[in-house]
């Protein structure tokens, strides 16, 4: 089994019910290895909408770019001593252990409902090169005017495709004005 990977306009997002500074199925894994034992998740949540987002990362990234490249602009002498969640994130991010990946700094956001996503909706869609060979995949991906990308399937493990995805992600960024080539 492969992944199909989508990225989705943010704005289509609805009913957000909980947004993390990092994957919050990894808490109480490798994450909580990192940090101190008296944190709960929830003391890492953030408000509810969208512009909590882009608020937090022009604070703790500065920009859009620093974000994408996980590179906070923060450092310990810029956060209040008693801030130990921001203490916390910062050392997350600052950690090189090869066990936590990007998921320690990627914002989640959770829905509590099904969330009808309309072809307008996708920005971007990764799917395995032998889809196209499906004539409704492929007829359904021209007639929506889709912007795809396919990948080759090998023998190796399906996260193993994230730098793929990570690419394609970084070139829509890039013309769509999100990040630039700085």
């Amino acid at each position: 089994m492969f992944p199909v990977c989508w990225g989705i306009d943010a704005n289509s997002i609805e009913d957000i019910v909980r947004i993390y500074p990092f994957d919050s199925g990894s808490f109480d894994g490798i994450i909580s290895q990192k940090i101190a034992d008296h944190f709960k998740l929830d003391n890492f949540k953030l408000d509810n909408n969208l512009e909590t987002i882009q608020k937090f990362i022009s604070f703790f990234y500065e920009t859009n770019n620093n974000y994408f490249k996980g590179a906070p602009s923060l450092d310990n002498a810029s956060i209040p001593p008693q801030a130990y969640e921001l203490q916390t994130l910062l050392r997350l991010a600052e950690d090189r252990d090869k066990k936590l990946d990007d998921r320690a700094n990627t914002i989640e956001i959770q829905i509590n409902k099904p969330t009808n996503i309309g072809i307008k909706d996708i920005k971007i869609l990764g799917i395995p090169a032998p889809l196209l060979n499906d004539p409704a995949v492929a007829n359904f991906l021209d007639d929506n005017d889709v912007n795809f990308f396919t990948y080759d399937l090998h023998k190796f493990s399906p996260s193993e495709m994230n730098s793929v995805f990570y690419s394609k992600a970084k070139e829509l960024y890039l013309v769509e004005g999100i990040i630039s080539n700085e």
